[in-house]
């Protein structure tokens, strides 16, 4: 998993193995990970293109490139954005009860031109699209994710049960505060669902840092706040 520890050199040796296997084997093992994935079962609405299914299966057995149409809700416009990826994991989030592809997104197209982007994109497999797999051969090893510090203390109400170790927050240390409470010391390689997880505990748990995250956070809360405003 991503938050485990040494994951980007672990998935780094992983990603080699791989490139020196027998395309059949490759074949074998994608199976069987498909085969494990269809098992965990859809919790949402999510409609998931058999054609984007095989694709992907043929892009990661390949080890080829992909390009798509994606529909974020990030778009106000509603319209579609094309993402040019290098493939690097299909998964099920057993939490959030989605299909998600982690990816290298190179670049993407739409109403406004082409924006860089050079980072790791997560994508609901129910919004992609038009799948195409391109002749492009990925590299043996696709870039390390960036990582992002984050420090965050929970109150004693939920430290008192311990630290929950989430997906995606990988913790480096804990310090237990005299209050009872405790501050815990994690990176992530993505904000967004890091702050969509400290979330969860609503006011038991406030965020010290690092610098980007607690830049999103205050973002988010902002928003929040604005929504939920209450005239005295």
């Amino acid at each position: 998993g991503h938050d485990s520890p040494q994951h980007d050199e672990v998935h780094a040796l992983l990603g080699r193995l791989r490139f020196y296997l027998a395309p059949e084997r490759s074949v074998v093992i994608e199976r069987c990970h498909t085969a494990l994935a269809m098992d965990l079962g859809q919790r949402d609405g999510d409609e998931i293109s058999p054609a984007v299914w095989a694709g992907l299966t043929k892009a990661l057995v390949k080890r080829r490139r992909v390009e798509f149409a994606y529909r974020s809700p990030q778009q106000e416009d509603g319209v579609p954005r094309r993402h040019v990826v290098d493939p690097d994991e299909r998964y099920f989030d057993t939490v959030r009860g989605h299909y998600y592809l982690r990816g290298w997104c190179h670049y993407t197209a739409g109403p406004l031109g082409r924006y860089e982007q050079q980072r790791y994109f997560y994508y609901r497999l129910g919004r992609i699209a038009d799948l195409q797999v391109l002749p492009d051969k990925l590299p043996t090893t696709l870039p390390a994710a960036p990582r992002y510090v984050v420090e965050s203390e929970l109150t004693p109400q939920v430290a008192r049960l311990g630290v929950t170790h989430h997906r995606g927050l990988e913790v480096t240390g804990i310090e237990q505060r005299e209050t009872g409470g405790v501050v815990v010391s994690s990176t992530t390689d993505n904000l967004f669902w890091a702050v969509r997880t400290l979330l969860h505990y609503g006011p038991n748990c406030r965020v010290l840092g690092g610098p980007e995250m607690l830049w999103e956070m205050r973002k988010v809360v902002k928003k929040m706040a604005k929504i939920y405003a209450m005239e005295e």
